[in-house]
């Protein structure tokens, strides 16, 4: 069998959609290693530090198969579903009925796609590959945008991984595998306790500004962060760290800096305040800015809004006295 190519959509700065604190480029790499894992010897991965539509990467590929893997995202937060995109013009073949069966018994089929299949001409690497010859399907996961699509694409990774590898091979597969990596992350100047998957407890000062391998990693929900990262220092791990807490991390921009005072202390109902970022409580972009009146204030987590009307809960560490 000549090896697949799975390409992780978006990535070299570009997120893609996001929702509940995680974005679409982080979560399909983690996804596409844990598919790698689990049939190393049927499926090839795209540089994960690179973006195949940046790159314009199948104009020059070798591999004559590939599979590209995404999440939607919609204002709608009751979209939901996902499906499989194909080149119109093109009949579906029975790998592609495998991962569309894959999707609906995993995730569910998008009402607008009853069929699983959505046939399309106005996406780059599709055409590209049609061009060429090559073997290409786009599939999406769920929407991003839906809390029950992001519980059964990410928090049920494992699995969706393993189903999907099956569909890949035509054959079972064993269970899938913590992801081993001997990849670095250095720890931000600003971070201050492990991940609570190490108990949360406080994290020593000569950790900080210092670069770890990292041996694995996985996601999580917590504050900010995507996913958390187990470190080693002299072939010893040392704890889970979250990615906020580490440089150019998921979720590291929206944590408070030396500089950044919080104001969870002098806040008070009525305060009028401004984001230092355009983000909810769980990293999900607003669409409006401006200055906003505190409503209601419970920890850190903070209702804002204009004119007696909701606008979002977000983080007081994302937020400055007006």
């Amino acid at each position: 069998m000549t090896k697949i190519l799975l390409v992780p959509g978006h990535g070299q700065g570009d997120p893609g959609a996001s929702g509940g604190g995680y974005n679409e480029a982080a979560t399909m790499r983690q996804l596409v290693s844990k598919i790698k894992q689990l049939i190393p010897d049927k499926v090839d991965s795209y540089n994960q530090t690179k973006d195949c539509y940046q790159q314009n990467g199948l104009a020059s590929t070798k591999y004559q198969n590939v599979i590209e893997f995404h999440m939607d995202g919609a204002a709608n937060l009751n979209a939901c579903g996902g499906h499989v995109i194909i080149a119109k013009g093109f009949s579906a073949d029975s790998l592609d009925v495998r991962l569309k069966e894959v999707i609906g018994s995993t995730i569910g089929i998008w009402t607008g796609t009853p069929s699983g299949f959505s046939m399309r001409n106005d996406l780059q690497n599709l055409n590209v590959a049609a061009q060429r010859g090559i073997a290409y399907r786009l599939l999406e996961l769920g929407f991003i945008t839906n809390e029950a699509d992001r519980n059964k694409t990410i928090g049920n990774m494992e699995s969706l991984a393993k189903a999907l590898a099956e569909a890949i091979s035509g054959g079972a597969v064993s269970q899938t595998k913590p992801i081993v990596t001997d990849k670095k992350v250095t720890v931000a100047a600003h971070a201050s306790h492990w991940s609570s998957s190490s108990k949360g407890v406080k994290i020593a000062e000569w950790v900080k500004g210092k670069t770890f391998t990292y041996r694995q990693e996985r996601p999580t929900k917590q504050s900010f962060s995507n996913c958390e990262y187990l470190l080693y220092n002299q072939e010893k791990p040392i704890g889970w760290v979250l990615s906020q807490d580490c440089v150019g991390g998921f979720g590291s921009e929206l944590v408070a800096k030396e500089n950044v005072p919080n104001p969870s202390s002098s806040l008070k109902i009525g305060a009028k305040v401004t984001l230092i970022k355009a983000v909810d409580y769980q990293g999900v972009p607003l669409a409006t800015q401006g200055i906003y009146e505190v409503m209601e204030i419970k920890g850190n987590r903070v209702v804002i809004g204009k004119n007696g009307q909701v606008t979002a809960a977000v983080n007081t560490i994302n937020l400055k006295q007006a």
